[in-house]
Parts: C-alpha cells; sequence; structure tokens
C-alpha cells in the first residue's frame, strides 16, 4: 500500500540514466537484426502506443482526455470487450498495466478504476493482478515521481498511463527541469522496455493546441506518437496528430445513459466535418457572450479569431448554423446552442 512506503528514500534520488558506461557501449552494430517496435495496441489495424518510447494524450479541460485512457485501458485488458467495438486489438495477451494519477481525489480514480472493470465486465471483489492505480495527489512533487518509478521498476508494466505528469515537477515553464524529466522519462521507458503514456492540458488560449509550457514543448519534441481529444456535440474525437510509425486512424465515442464511454456510431469527420471545422467550433464555443452577437460583430470576430477572410467568415457561421452549432434568435441575435461540456476530464 502507498502509505506503507517509506518515502525518505526518494528524496535524494537523482535521474536513473545508465551509468559507468564507454561510448564504445553506446555503438549501433549493423550486424544485429534489431527488433521492430512491439505495440501494445491495434487502432483500425495500425500498431499504437510502442515499447521503449514515450507518448502523450492531449486536450483542452474537460474535453474527455482521461475517460478516452478508460478506453485504452479497456481495450488493451480484454479482447471481448475490443470485439465488440470493432476499431481496437490486442496483439498480445496478459499486458500489465499501471495507471498514475496525480490531481484527482482518491474516490474520482477509483471511480475510473471501477469504470474500466464495468467496461471488460470484471468483478472489482476480485482485483486484476496485471491492472494497478495509484493515486499520488497528497504527495509532493518529487515524492510522485519517486513513487511511481519505483511502482514500474517493482510491477514491471507493459503499459504506463501518467495522468497529469504536469505534477511530477516544480516548475513546467522551467526548461532546465523540463528537459531532465523528460530525458529522465525515455530512459525509464527503454530501461524497463515500457510504454509510457502522458496526459498533459494544452494551453488556455484559444485555437492554441500546444501543450503546456517547457514541459509540454520537451514531451512533444521526445514522444513516439501524440493524441489530441477533442469534443463537439457530445461526441469526443481522438485523433493521432504526430506519429514516427504508421498513421492510426481517428476514434470517437460518447456516454451512454449509464455513464460508460462507448464508441460513437461514427466519428464528426465520417459525417463530413473538417478538421477546420471541428478546430473554429471549438474556438467559437469559447468567444461566445451569453448575450449573443450581431451578424456583423460575429463575422468580424470570427475573421480575427479564426485568421481568415471575410467570405470565409460568413461561409464557416453558415455552416454553424446548419450545423446546429449556432442559431437566429427573432432579433436577429445569433447565440451559442448550450451543451454539456462538463462530462468528464
Amino acid at each position: 500500500m502507498i502509505a506503507n512506503i517509506d518515502l525518505s528514500r526518494f528524496n535524494t534520488r537523482g535521474p536513473e540514466q545508465l551509468e559507468h558506461r564507454t561510448w564504445q557501449d553506446t555503438v549501433i552494430d549493423p550486424s544485429v537484426d534489431y527488433l521492430p517496435p512491439e505495440f501494445l495496441l491495434r487502432i483500425g489495424g495500425t500498431g499504437t502506443f510502442p515499447r521503449g518510447d514515450i507518448q502523450a494524450i492531449k486536450g483542452k479541460a474537460k474535453t474527455g482526455k482521461t475517460t478516452a485512457m478508460t478506453l485504452i485501458t479497456a481495450g488493451m485488458l480484454a479482447n471481448d470487450f475490443n470485439e465488440g467495438l470493432g476499431i481496437f486489438s490486442r496483439p498480445k495477451d496478459n499486458i500489465k498495466i499501471l495507471h498514475v494519477d496525480t490531481e484527482q481525489h482518491p474516490r474520482s480514480v477509483a471511480w475510473k478504476q471501477k469504470t474500466v472493470y464495468r467496461l471488460i465486465d470484471a468483478n472489482p471483489g476480485d482485483p486484476l493482478s496485471n491492472y494497478a492505480v495509484l493515486s499520488l495527489r497528497e504527495f509532493s512533487f518529487s515524492d510522485r515521481w519517486g513513487i511511481a518509478k519505483e511502482a514500474i521498476h517493482d510491477f514491471k508494466p507493459d503499459f504506463v498511463l501518467i495522468d497529469g505528469i504536469v505534477d511530477m515537477i516544480a516548475d513546467f515553464n522551467d526548461s532546465a527541469e523540463s528537459k531532465a524529466f523528460i530525458s529522465d522519462l525515455m530512459a525509464l521507458a527503454s530501461r524497463e522496455n515500457c510504454a509510457i503514456c502522458c496526459v498533459l492540458h494544452e494551453n488556455k488560449g484559444k485555437g492554441d493546441n500546444t501543450m503546456r509550457g517547457h514541459l509540454g514543448t520537451e514531451l512533444l519534441n521526445k514522444c513516439s506518437e501524440t493524441y489530441q481529444v477533442s469534443q463537439l456535440n457530445g461526441i469526443f474525437t481522438v485523433a493521432q496528430t504526430e506519429s514516427r510509425n504508421a498513421p492510426a486512424p481517428d476514434f470517437a465515442f460518447t456516454i451512454d445513459s449509464e455513464g460508460l464511454p462507448v464508441m460513437a456510431d461514427e466519428t464528426p469527420q465520417a459525417r463530413g466535418k473538417s478538421s477546420n471545422y471541428l478546430e473554429r467550433a471549438q474556438i467559437i464555443r469559447g468567444f461566445f457572450p451569453d448575450q449573443g452577437m450581431r451578424y456583423k460583430d460575429l463575422v468580424a470576430e470570427s475573421m480575427e479569431r479564426f485568421g481568415v477572410c471575410d467570405r470565409t467568415a460568413k461561409s464557416t457561421i453558415k455552416d454553424f448554423l446548419r450545423g446546429d452549432i449556432l442559431f437566429k434568435d427573432e432579433n436577429n441575435v445569433y447565440h451559442l446552442k448550450k451543451q454539456n461540456d462538463d462530462l468528464f476530464g
């Protein structure tokens, strides 16, 4: 149990990268047949989340990042669950998963864990030996990272999800600290031969899809895959935005009447919604005033926010009226249709 861990042994630890090696130890031998990437999940038949690398899940607040990871976790744990989805498949059985949460209350972490159990039809009273969840909210940032590294070393997971890496360091805007942390993270993934996926918020600015601070910049530079989660009209879309390997297709989910994430029948893209449409819809929902806007003001604001000409702004507004993003009242004032944006973080 976490409560019984002797925290004193973590405080003096530095980066655990390999030491006492000469440069000859790092030479790549052309006569050796190095193994190809070992992927832990296939999305639409494409390998994703390779061992030995780090990955990233990004998105604005309340767009479903953590919930997307419950689906991915369930996909890695159970073939029966995947058969009902038609999008995920497991290259191997008995994948071990370690989920590390740094920011939510333990009851919220437990709820997410039980959601995974419900998705794969497992009994919480008989805990899975290959799925462990840690709640580190109550510890300091240095203790959180120390506990996470100790758990990875002892539990030896295939896949590690760190929900909230920003809470593992003192200052996510400190360049040197961010570089050191991501370097340590890469070394850990390589040494333990596991995939480490990190969840990090995008910047708060409208239209800014970059991850937060120097930490986000370093993570983007070093990760093998990046996934963006967005939400529109109750549909949560997960899109792979960067990959060093073959690109994986988008997938989408919604929330059913029991509060469980379920795969959506079709993604917004499949319904003819372009990536530009989705991005602009997120932007307009961010700046639209409660009292509504007159057409002239809306066009001018859209041109500035979207970075487009007058004609494109007017065309986009027309699309939003047809797509139930906007509506016009009897006084010709434009309003935003209210959506439930607070389902999941």
